[in-house]
């Protein structure tokens, strides 16, 4: 296997992401930085965590979605042969004990915190995928996992915690709908249930924008609530004003491409929100 299609296979951004958002959810839930050098070994094993799990997680939805990306994106790895499926089972076994056995060190409760979500991604990727909505669901609960399990990492939950997960749920659901349309030909094929294929691609569009204005709506809340400071504000408006257009975009012209180009900009836009995050507390 070469190391593009080793890349390919495990998204690294999106996995980093993963590993930056456990950081920032121990930010969040101590609203402190100095939480950072109090907790450097449980961090570090939580970044690891998150980042191998995620890259788990993106190598098993390859290998699932092999005929379903022989027809959407057949130049993916695995349908264009350049990763065996034996070879990709083998990578997502070694990715997912290494990142459970990460989260074991930290201590039982973030193992099963790792765990849960673990299983909700397998879940997912075997049966959830196909119920539409649902399965997006699904998605956004592991996505939203790292805030949670970064509080866990540094021993406090609370509210502040709770909404930066729910921020995050609302806008990946959104992205999930809006990647149903970008694959609306080939879940068809399979009989995957997203909102575009039961609905329709301008309905799906609908509801993946009401999904993104909820959370921009929610995003205002620890400002006005007294949870996050200016800095935070300035970042996190500069997000919203993302999320607006590209809601527009996507319900003026809700066809495969323009949601390709939303669904990607939404992820940048995300990344950014994290960084918002990490500034809650000054």
């Amino acid at each position: 296997m070469s190391l593009k299609a080793f890349l390919e296979l495990t998204r690294p951004i999106n996995s980093l992401m993963v590993g930056f958002a456990v950081i920032v959810g121990a930010l969040v839930a101590s609203g402190d930085p100095r939480v950072l050098l109090d907790n450097t070994r449980n961090l570090s094993l939580g970044f690891a965590t998150g980042a191998l799990l995620s890259a788990s997680a993106m190598v098993l939805n390859d290998i699932i979605d092999r005929d379903i990306d022989a027809l959407n994106e057949p130049g993916r790895p695995i349908p264009s042969g350049r990763v065996p499926i034996r070879t990709a089972w083998a990578l997502f076994a070694f990715l997912s004990i290494l990142g459970l056995v990460c989260s074991y060190l930290v201590g039982w409760e973030a193992f099963i915190v790792a765990l849960v979500a673990y299983l909700v991604g397998v879940l997912y990727n075997i049966w959830g995928k196909r119920t539409g909505l649902l399965g997006n669901m699904m998605v956004s609960y592991t996505v939203m996992t790292p805030i949670v399990y970064g509080g866990v990492l540094v021993g406090e939950l609370g509210a502040r915690v709770a909404l930066f997960a729910a921020i995050i749920f609302l806008a990946n659901t959104g992205r999930e709908v809006t990647k149903g349309i970008v694959d609306i030909y080939g879940d068809e094929v399979r009989g995957v249930r997203t909102l575009a294929v039961t609905r329709g691609r301008k309905a799906a569009a609908y509801a993946a924008v009401a999904f993104y204005l909820s959370a921009v709506v929610l995003s205002l809340v620890p400002f006005f609530a007294g949870m996050a400071g200016l800095a935070y504000l300035a970042l996190v408006l500069v997000v919203d004003m993302g999320f607006v257009y590209y809601s527009w975009k996507l319900v003026r012209h809700p066809d495969r491409e323009v949601s390709r180009v939303v669904k990607n900009r939404v992820l940048v836009l995300m990344f950014i929100g994290l960084i918002a995050f990490s500034l809650s507390g000054l």
